[in-house]
């Protein structure tokens, strides 16, 4: 068995591993490294080879940090097939990123395995080491079978939910597919820009979201949905695409126009596109913990649960730290004051 990194010649077969594992997810995948490159992050795409087959694979980026330190994210990392993840592969695996850890002068390494908790500890063996910590992505999310039909999609709804979505028609809104010209991503950042002052939620700069959009939406991987109203943008959606699971990336809607429900048809045509490219799964990705009713998601997570779908609770981020002083600094949040 041996760890290697792959070459862009491996980009097929790594695809295909990533959407084969019932692990996989397009966060691992190869076009989401390029993505990560493209915002100036360094990235590492490993393999874990075996009699020449594929046993795993980590995409692996380094975000820097002050004084040359870094921390290093595998974003629903590692992949594997499945029964394939034993002690022997986490040891090797944990040796090799050792050696990157200290090349790069990493504080920590955060992992966050497409692994729920209902099924952690059964069959599948973490390595040891690592520590339960804060989660990049959502811990708990709602998963929609888009197996079933139309019909059968909507009849699941919430009758609210279902009644928002025939008004949004009827009040004239209309969705349709980006064609990702530089006025609909403007239109997209500025809906964004307002719903983020309004709701005190931090967001990224107009470049993520543009490099975003570009790189993915070549590879058929992303798709900017926009809602209109007379012409006129009022709401606007990012998902992903990536085999049998379409997943909700980033949504923002007009505040005065809130009584068309825009975002709920917006939804919908999101739903049916995935249909229509055989998926098997929609991530509405990130509801709020159960049983809190004040969570700042609350609000959205009521949205979300409209649609109907399963709650699914992931086992969160984990952490192998290397420098153990600078973590605690970094856990502190004085890591910028103090260095």
């Amino acid at each position: 068995m041996e760890i290697k990194e792959a070459s862009i010649e491996d980009k097929k077969r790594w695809n295909n591993f990533v959407l084969e594992s019932p692990y996989g997810s397009f966060l691992q995948s190869w076009e989401w490294g390029d993505f990560q490159e493209s915002l100036g992050n360094k990235v590492f795409r490993l393999q874990i080879i075996d009699k020449g087959q594929i046993l795993g694979t980590m995409l692996l980026v380094k975000h820097r940090l002050p004084r040359n330190f870094s921390w290093l994210y595998s974003p629903r990392g590692p992949v594997w097939g499945l029964g394939n993840w034993d002690l022997k592969i986490g040891q090797s695996l944990r040796q090799y990123l050792a050696t990157i850890a200290r090349n790069e002068k990493a504080i920590f390494l955060k992992i966050e395995p497409k692994i729920e908790k209902r099924i952690s500890h059964q069959n599948l063996k973490i390595p040891e080491k690592f520590i339960q910590s804060t989660s990049v992505q959502p811990e708990n999310t709602l998963i929609l079978d888009l197996e079933k039909s139309s019909a059968e999609i909507l009849a699941q709804m919430h009758p609210k939910t279902r009644y928002n979505l025939k008004l949004s028609e009827r009040k004239g809104v209309t969705c349709r597919i980006s064609d990702n010209s530089p006025y609909d991503i403007n239109a997209f950042y500025e809906i964004l820009k307002e719903t983020a002052s309004k709701n005190k939620i931090k967001i990224f700069p107009f470049k993520h979201y543009q490099k975003l959009i570009k790189i993915l939406s070549k590879e058929n991987l992303v798709e900017l949905f926009i809602a209109e109203y007379k012409k006129k943008p009022i709401a606007a959606v990012i998902a992903s695409f990536f085999g049998s699971e379409a997943s909700y990336l980033h949504g923002a809607s007009l505040y005065n126009f809130r009584r068309l429900m825009a975002p709920h048809q917006l939804q919908w045509k999101v739903i049916l596109e995935a249909k229509n490219r055989s998926c098997k799964k929609y991530d509405l990705w990130g509801i709020a913990p159960e049983n809190q009713p004040n969570h700042k998601w609350a609000g959205i997570t009521r949205f979300k649960k409209g649609f109907g779908g399963q709650v699914v609770q992931y086992l969160g981020g984990l952490d192998f730290v290397y420098l153990p002083f600078w973590y605690k600094i970094y856990k502190a949040g004085t890591f910028l004051r103090r260095i």
